[in-house]
């Protein structure tokens, strides 16, 4: 068990959590020793999660497939160096998420996600964060090309 593992399991009763360190496979429990501890934090709320974290061998990540972000209301999905063009799936179906912040290196490929996401009654809060080499016109061009925001 890896330390980390072992930090979690003597917090059960976390709210918030911040994770930005590169493990591999949070999905296959024979690679990747915090997803034990980190389902069973049910009182888990809050999440900043690099998509290091939570990678698979392709670029997708299906977030439906992993228990702990059922829990989850305010989430956090940044992206690193080679993960930048992973694409985080499910985030909008999340059933209990209300609020989202993403980093647009990669949700440029995540706007139907985003869509459902504000369409759902519970959404309240979604916070794009804007890479520096993108131009703000670039964004807001996106954003209206998938009718996420008027023009």
């Amino acid at each position: 068990m890896s330390t980390t593992a072992e930090i979690l399991y003597l917090c059960p009763e976390l709210t918030m959590l911040m994770i930005a360190f590169p493990y591999r496979h949070i999905n296959k429990l024979a690679q990747n020793p915090l997803l034990l501890p980190l389902n069973e934090m049910r009182g888990l709320k809050a999440l900043y999660i690099n998509l290091v974290s939570v990678h698979v061998d392709d670029r997708v990540v299906y977030l439906l497939d992993v228990e702990f972000f059922h829990h989850i209301t305010h989430l956090h999905l940044s992206a690193a160096g080679s993960m930048s063009r992973t694409i985080p799936l499910g985030f909008g179906c999340l059933e209990n998420m209300t609020h989202l912040s993403l980093n647009w290196g990669f949700t440029c490929s995540c706007t139907a996600g985003i869509k459902v996401f504000l369409a759902r009654k519970e959404s309240e809060v979604l916070v794009l964060w804007i890479e520096v080499f993108q131009l703000p016109s670039m964004v807001i061009s996106d954003l209206q090309n998938c009718g996420i925001v008027s023009q």
